[in-house]
């Protein structure tokens, strides 16, 4: 989340207009740390904090959004970022490996470099300003996710049970009376 901000504070000297909206129950930093943050990275006035938002709420902030961002060293697996992508949003993500391999799902996710915030800042001002395939982006984002809604996992998880619960014959009989 810290790596966010220079972030935003990046991209508002591209274009004043950019926002940050952080959205969700508090994980591990309070309130109070992530706005001391924003306000050390120069972009307090340009972050909005939700702390608790309904699933309407939460829909309402999605359709403003231009970019889900997930800058963190660490993550088991990033559905939050699969759920974005299911939107449309253009996820910017660390380079670590469970965000590599959504990357390799989906070539339009920018794998930003979090100690870089003025690169990252260019390329989102490229991917998403002055880029006329915006439309056809968000489509393709939301085509990917579509690998991890319910109905495929669980396809892959019977055809999983289903080879596993198979009779199979032995590679090699065992003979009743012979010694192994």
């Amino acid at each position: 989340m810290p790596a966010l901000f220079p972030l935003i504070a990046a991209l508002r000297r591209c274009h004043p207009s950019w926002r940050l909206i952080v959205a969700g129950g508090e994980a591990g930093q309070g309130l109070r740390d992530l706005q001391s943050m924003a306000a050390a990275a120069g972009a307090a006035e340009a972050v909005t904090f939700e702390t608790a938002p309904t699933d309407q709420r939460l829909r309402s902030l999605i359709g403003q959004a231009s970019f889900f961002g997930c800058l963190s060293s660490y993550e088991g697996f990033g559905l939050a970022a699969v759920e974005a992508m299911s939107a449309g949003l253009l996820p910017v993500l660390s380079g670590i490996t469970p965000f590599r391999r959504l990357r390799d799902i989906a070539p339009d996710a920018v794998i930003a470099d979090p100690a870089d915030p003025t690169a990252t800042a260019r390329l989102l001002e490229a991917k998403i300003v002055t880029d006329p395939e915006n439309a056809a982006r968000k489509f393709r984002l939301a085509t990917a996710a579509r690998s991890y809604d319910w109905q495929h996992v669980a396809r892959q998880y019977a055809q999983v049970y289903d080879g596993i619960m198979s009779p199979r014959p032995l590679a090699s009989p065992i003979k009743l009376g012979s010694r192994v």
